[in-house]
């Protein structure tokens, strides 16, 4: 059995995290569910921020961007926004298997790309009102308003325009920031102009536990650590992990799984998509065994697509439709 050390968690700059998703050296692997965070989750991670709450565990695995483990893509909103970085153009990437729900509702508040969010058809845009933070009502404070709802929008711009808030797109750049806060605005002076300071800088400086996994970590040693690590946001199983693996040789198994699923609800009902992996392997002649599945999979060589649907109609005859 392989002997790995003990993952252990170190402290880095949210901010720079969120930098990296700029520049292409944090990305997530195409396993991973979509975004599905709404605004009020956003603004949740953003007043826990403010206030010094912890938010989480992140977990990553390094790398290299042009062989990775797993295939991967950007955050979502990186491809909207002018300039940045071609992954692939780094040695190394940082892929995100713990943490994506809250690196990618930063990412959109603080560069705003014009895409809707989860349960709406519109952008929206994410604004702190000083007057709030300064009363001490955090949560409040931020506020996330669509793009389509005017009236909310005029009241904010009137708001910005008096410094009586600012939009989180402010709050990426120190320099841009502290311009505004020492040049720009006449609104906070003295000891409230300190106050904004001390908010700012707890935001900019806020540090999150991140857990990074060598490049020499196996891969059932990903899914034990994967699986028992205390995590946040919504739980990924050993089937994601499987669907990126067979993803390299050009099976789209959670498509494949999602269409027998809309046809066949009775047996998926019953049927779990990790029990469609031991099908697999046992066609192939392959080992079952959970911790040893993934190297199993690892192993098939000649499965082709048009074979899924026949596991999958073996599946339904174990387990008929009442129908």
């Amino acid at each position: 059995m392989e002997v790995i050390s003990t993952p252990k968690a170190n402290p880095e700059t949210l901010l720079a995290l969120i930098r990296n998703v700029y520049d292409g050296q944090v990305v997530i692997p195409r396993f991973q569910r979509p975004f599905v965070w709404k605004r009020e989750d956003i603004e949740e991670v953003l007043a826990s921020i403010l206030q010094g709450y912890f938010i989480g565990t992140f977990l990553m695995l390094d790398t290299p961007a042009k062989k990775p483990m797993f295939p991967y893509t950007t955050v979502e909103g990186v491809k909207h926004i002018e300039g940045t970085t071609r992954p692939q153009e780094n040695a190394t990437v940082r892929l995100v298997l713990d943490g994506q729900q809250r690196i990618t509702s930063l990412f959109y508040a603080l560069y705003g790309p014009d895409i809707a969010l989860k349960g709406s058809k519109y952008p929206h845009t994410f604004f702190l009102r000083l007057d709030y933070a300064l009363a001490g009502d955090l949560d409040e404070a931020v506020i996330g308003v669509s793009t389509q709802n005017r009236r909310v929008m005029s009241e904010m711009k009137r708001l910005v325009d008096t410094d009586q808030a600012i939009p989180f797109t402010r709050m990426l750049d120190s320099g841009h920031f502290y311009q505004w806060l020492y040049s720009g605005q006449k609104s906070w002076q003295g000891q409230e102009q300190e106050q904004v300071k001390d908010l700012y800088d707890r935001f900019q400086k806020f540090m999150v536990p991140v857990i990074a996994l060598s490049p020499e970590t196996g891969k059932d040693n990903i899914v034990n650590i994967f699986e028992r690590i205390n995590r946040t946001g919504v739980s990924l199983s050993l089937f994601d992990l499987a669907v990126a693996q067979l993803y390299l040789k050009g099976i789209k198994l959670r498509e494949l799984w999602e269409q027998f699923a809309r046809k066949h609800e009775a047996v998926t009902s019953i049927v779990k998509p990790e029990f469609l992996l031991r099908l697999i392997a046992l066609v192939q002649d392959q080992e079952v065994r959970r911790r040893t599945l993934l190297n199993s999979l690892d192993a098939i060589r000649s499965l082709q697509i048009n074979k899924i649907p026949v596991i999958l109609a073996g599946a339904e005859r174990k387990y008929p439709s009442p129908g």
